[in-house]
C-alpha cells in the first residue's frame, strides 16, 4: 500500500466516522471515552483522600493518556494534507497547526511536558488546569457539538451584538450605581470595579447590596428588567440557530433528486 493510500486511510479514520465506517466509529468512541475518563481522573485527583491512596495509578493515567493523544496529535499534523485546505506539505501543515482544532490538542497535552522545563512551579500548578481543556476534543466525535459550533459560527454576529450591549449595560449600571451610591455608603460600593461586581450580582438575582437612595433604587430596578430580556437574548438567538439547522437538515434529506435525462415539456 502506498504512503499515500495509508495518509489518506488515516484520515478518514482521524476525522468524524462517516457512516458505516466500523474503524473510523469505534476510533471515536474510544476517544471519547478517554477523554471523558481523562476529565474525571483530573476532578478526581484533587480529592485528597483518592490522590493519596490512587495518586501513583492516576499518575499512570496521564502518562498512558498524554502518549496516546501525542500520536494522534502528530498523525493529523501528517494526514492534514489530505484535507483540500491544507493541500500544501509545509504551509498546509503550518496552517492546519494554527487552526482552532490543532491548539486545543496541542494544549491537551503541553502541561505535560511543560513541567520538563525550568519554569515557576506555582506557574506549572496554573497550568495544570488546562488538562482539563482535553473536554473540548469532544467536539470532533460529538455531532451534537459539532451543531453547536455551525450554530455559534452562524450566529456570531448576533450573539457578539447582543453580548456588546450587555457589557455596556453592565459597565453603565456599575457606574452609576457607584456615583449615585458611594455617598451613602461607601464601604459597600467603595470603587466602580466594586460597583460592576454588585451590578453582576444584581443581573444574576444573588446581590447582597441593598440601594439606600432613590435614585440608585431605580437604577437597580431598571438593571433587574433589563437583564431578564438581555440574559434571554442570547438564549433566542441560538434556539434561533439550531432550528434553521434543523431545517436545513429535513430539507436536505428530504430533498428528492433531479432527473437530468429526463425530458423537458413544452407547455409552449
Amino acid at each position: 500500500m502506498s504512503t499515500h493510500r495509508i495518509r489518506r486511510r488515516l484520515y478518514d479514520v482521524l476525522e468524524t466516522a462517516n457512516a458505516g465506517d466500523r474503524i473510523s466509529r469505534s476510533f471515536d468512541i474510544a476517544l471519547t471515552v478517554l477523554i471523558l475518563a481523562n476529565v474525571l481522573a483530573v476532578a478526581l485527583g484533587t480529592v485528597d483522600s483518592i490522590q493519596r491512596q490512587y495518586g501513583a495509578a492516576l499518575a499512570s493515567f496521564e502518562v498512558f493518556s498524554v502518549i496516546v493523544f501525542t500520536i494522534e496529535y502528530m498523525l493529523r499534523v501528517w494526514v492534514a494534507i489530505e484535507a483540500p485546505l491544507y493541500r500544501r506539505p509545509i504551509v498546509g501543515r503550518l496552517r492546519y497547526m494554527a487552526s482552532w482544532p490543532a491548539v486545543v490538542d496541542l494544549v491537551a497535552v503541553l502541561p505535560f511536558y511543560l513541567p520538563f522545563i525550568r519554569i515557576d512551579l506555582r506557574f506549572v500548578r496554573l497550568l495544570r488546569l488546562l488538562r482539563l481543556l482535553r473536554v473540548l476534543k469532544l467536539g470532533r466525535y460529538s455531532k451534537s457539538m459539532q451543531a453547536l459550533v455551525d450554530v455559534l459560527s452562524a450566529k456570531r454576529a448576533e450573539l457578539w451584538s447582543s453580548l456588546t450591549i450587555l457589557a455596556i449595560l453592565l459597565f453603565s449600571a456599575g457606574g452609576l450605581m457607584y456615583y449615585v451610591e458611594y455617598p451613602g455608603q461607601p464601604e459597600v460600593y467603595s470603587s466602580i470595579p466594586q460597583a460592576l461586581w454588585l451590578s453582576v450580582q444584581s443581573f444574576s438575582g444573588n446581590s447582597v447590596a441593598t440601594p439606600v437612595t432613590t435614585m440608585g433604587r431605580i437604577i437597580s430596578a431598571v438593571i433587574s428588567v433589563l437583564s431578564a430580556g438581555l440574559f434571554a437574548l442570547p438564549a433566542a438567538i441560538l434556539a434561533s440557530g439550531f432550528s434553521e439547522r434543523i431545517q436545513r437538515e429535513i430539507a436536505k434529506e428530504y430533498a428528492e433528486p433531479v432527473d437530468d435525462d429526463e425530458p423537458s415539456v413544452d407547455r409552449g
